[in-house]
Parts: structure tokens; C-alpha cells; sequence
């Protein structure tokens, strides 16, 4: 017998050490039993109680389109609009705003020059708006504010994403 073999012989593990012991050979031998016996994907559908999973039991963003059948996810209208605003001078900002067709609300938006694109354009704001002075409501436009970078004026534009609730 090895020399590191016998002096871990020599002494006896204490009664913690031993307690221990058991509750780990316990609590793997029931991972392994559960592995041994139940088979892959083995709990499905028919085995599940009617209405086990409920909303509060699955975790927000887990579930993905393919999670459910057609016709159960309601399909969005999207549209989008543009509108130019006044010319801008080289140099200056300049903004544009436009709004969804009643009864749509803005999700998304965008600004840019018309024209070809110039490297030292800069957009200074793009931001959903309400059009309430108070900031509060459903967005319903897009405001944009951008720097013409370029050497000659040019016309601001506002895009908007927008969709039927």
C-alpha cells in the first residue's frame, strides 16, 4: 500500500465528515435514478394537468414565435411614413417631423438627409413625440433634429415606423 494511502487510513474522518459522506451518496443516487429512469422528453402535453403552466410559471421572453400556433399571436400593421422638412445650410441644424395616420402609434424612426449620404451629417436628435407639451401620451410621431455637414443646403428628413395597436 502507498505511503499517502496509509496515513489516510490512520485517521479516522470525524462524525461531520461522515454525515456528509451519507448525504452526498443519498443525493446523487436520486439525480441518478431520476437520469436512469425517466426517458429523454419523456413529460410532454398529455401528461400535464389542464392549465399546469400558466402565465406566472413561464418566464417573460422565454417563449418565441414558433411556441405557438397560427392565428394565436396577433399580427402587427406596420407602416412608414416620411416627411421632408425645410432646407438646411451647411453648417446649421435643421428638424423634420411626421406622424402616423390616426389611430396608429409610432414604434420606430429615423432621420437623414435627402440626397446622398455626407460623412459629417450628424443627427443631433431622433425621438418619438406625442406631440403633448408635457412628454406624457402614446408616441404618435417622430421628431428629428440633424447637423448638415456637407458644403451646400440640404433637406432634412423624419422617418416613422408605424403600427395599429
Amino acid at each position: 500500500m502507498r505511503a499517502w494511502a496509509k496515513a489516510i487510513l490512520r485517521r479516522r474522518p470525524s462524525p461531520a465528515m461522515l454525515v456528509a459522506m451519507i448525504a452526498l451518496t443519498i443525493s446523487l443516487g436520486g439525480t441518478s435514478y431520476a437520469v436512469t429512469r425517466i426517458p429523454l422528453n419523456s413529460v410532454g402535453a398529455p401528461e400535464l394537468r389542464d392549465n399546469a403552466v400558466r402565465s406566472d410559471k413561464v418566464r417573460n421572453g422565454s417563449l418565441l414565435t414558433r411556441d405557438f400556433k397560427a392565428g394565436q399571436l396577433p399580427g402587427a400593421t406596420l407602416s412608414i411614413r416620411d416627411q421632408a422638412g425645410g432646407e438646411v445650410a451647411p453648417g446649421q441644424t435643421g428638424s423634420a417631423t411626421v406622424e402616423c395616420a390616426q389611430g396608429e402609434r409610432a414604434v420606430g424612426g429615423g432621420a437623414g438627409f435627402a440626397g446622398d449620404p455626407n460623412p459629417g451629417d450628424r443627427v443631433v436628435e431622433s425621438r418619438p413625440s406625442s406631440g403633448e407639451q408635457s412628454g406624457g401620451g402614446t408616441p404618435t410621431r417622430w421628431r428629428a433634429t440633424m447637423y448638415n455637414g456637407g458644403a451646400g443646403g440640404r433637406t432634412a428628413v423624419a422617418y416613422v415606423i408605424c403600427s395599429l395597436p
